[in-house]
């Protein structure tokens, strides 16, 4: 969203503008990934958050199915944290350049800007869930091996 940082958010075309850049910066992310800690298996997810491919190591035929499902879970967990990341950069200047249009407007209208602060804090995407998804997976080791595949 580099185009023009000074597009005029108070006329429609200027908000239909910012919308449209937004959209076209958000679709050039495309599919994000992540690899496992180990590098066995890698996931590749839609800005979304939907699994849109997954690559299996020849190596995971030794994991026993549940440890595989938990890598692959974890795995598609991260692709989905990181296009969440990307998005929320994208969405962050669209919040910057609100928040300079709320400026100006609290200088005309203090009770309005409040208002659609308010109005904001209500409609703004939660925060993907902290903590590491690989936290409870266990790299593979000769016990864990598996030939019932």
């Amino acid at each position: 969203m580099t185009d023009d940082a000074f597009i005029d958010l108070e006329t429609v075309q200027g908000q239909a503008a910012l919308m449209a850049q937004t959209r076209e910066a958000i679709e050039a992310i495309g599919s994000v990934a992540a690899s496992s800690p180990d590098d066995l298996v890698r996931v590749w997810v839609s800005v979304s958050g939907s699994v849109v491919d997954i690559e299996l190591d020849e190596v995971t035929h030794r994991l026993d199915r549940d440890e595989l499902a938990r890598l692959i879970t974890a795995t598609a967990q991260r692709a989905a944290q990181n296009a969440a990341m990307q998005v929320a950069g994208v969405l962050a200047e669209v919040e910057h350049r609100r928040d300079l249009l709320l400026e100006q407007l609290t200088d005309i209208d203090p009770d309005t800007a409040a208002a659609l602060r308010q109005a904001a804090k209500a409609t703004r995407s939660p925060a993907p869930p902290p903590g590491d998804p690989f936290s409870s997976y266990h790299p593979l080791n000769d016990s864990n091996a598996s030939d019932d595949w």
